[in-house]
Formats: structure tokens, C-alpha cells, sequence
């Protein structure tokens, strides 16, 4: 499932902070 994070990464780049939670 890394593929559709990576995917909302490049619609989300705005929303950075959100993606590092996910990350975490």
C-alpha cells in the first residue's frame, strides 16, 4: 500500500504535516 501513499503524497504536498503522522 506504500504506492497509494506515495500517490496522496503527490496530491497532499501542501498537507506535509498530515503525511508525516501517516508516516509515523
Amino acid at each position: 500500500m506504500e504506492e497509494v501513499v506515495i500517490a496522496g503524497m503527490s496530491g497532499k504536498l501542501p498537507e506535509s504535516e498530515n503525511l508525516q503522522e501517516f508516516w509515523d
